[in-house]
């Protein structure tokens, strides 16, 4: 996917072009975009019989919104909503009673960000970010059961909600292009290290640490920028 959107800015070339720095009238911008957000899952060696044998993992489309404002012509402050829908991830327990879980996902992400520019300008230019994001761990789990050694599983049950607040690292990187004083076309690249729960002997956290979460999760979109 990254690679499509990368594809779209070919065209454009680096070539470079008289600076277009920000208007100080106008110091103001917001943007909307569409998003892929991705973390890694699959299987796990579990350490002991009764705990799952996989982590939730997967990928989902979004919308990422953002508004900012530049203090100078090389950076600017900004807050960003990251809205991811939910993705699908089974594990499974193989113990005394057999489980499997259905889990759909979804982490909406808001971050606080610093944006620092290149001082020269391109056709596209590279906008370096990073910050600190709040993370809001999302699951609906359901659960089915089978007689130890068996595959036979019964119908799922209703879904719980496993919901978990966290922090998170963020860093990226935008290419945005000029297409008139007013508008952007800007692709974002996101990477977030997320606090993640991994005590099992916090039973607080019980539930969210067994999900087995990947602290790694990759963000990338593309969308309109207006300055105002």
């Amino acid at each position: 996917m990254a690679a499509v959107f990368v594809c779209a800015f070919a065209g454009h070339g680096f070539a470079q072009q008289a600076p277009q720095l920000p208007d100080a009238s106008r110091p103001f911008y917001a943007s909307i975009a569409f998003e892929l957000s991705a973390q890694s899952g699959g299987d796990r060696i579990a350490p002991v019989p009764d705990q799952p044998n996989g982590r939730v993992g997967g990928a989902a489309v979004g919308v990422t919104t953002t508004i900012g404002r530049h203090l100078s012509s090389v950076t600017s402050v900004a807050g960003e909503v990251s809205l991811p829908t939910r993705f699908q991830s089974s594990q499974q327990i193989n113990y005394l009673e057999n489980i499997q879980y259905d889990n759909r996902h979804r982490e909406p992400t808001v971050s606080a960000l610093m944006l620092v520019q290149t001082p020269f300008a391109y056709a596209v230019r590279p906008e370096w970010v990073f910050g600190i994001s709040w993370v809001h761990e999302d699951t609906l789990q359901r659960a089915a059961y089978a007689p130890f050694a068996s595959t036979s599983f019964g119908p799922f049950g209703p879904a719980q909600e496993i919901e978990r607040d966290t922090w998170a690292l963020t860093g990226g990187v935008n290419l945005a292009v000029r297409l008139t004083s007013r508008l952007q076309l800007v692709e974002q690249f996101r990477l977030h290290w997320v606090d993640r729960a991994d005590d099992l002997t916090d039973r607080s956290n019980y539930d969210s640490a067994t999900l087995y979460l990947s602290p790694l999760v990759f963000r990338a979109g593309v969308g309109l920028r207006v300055v105002f």
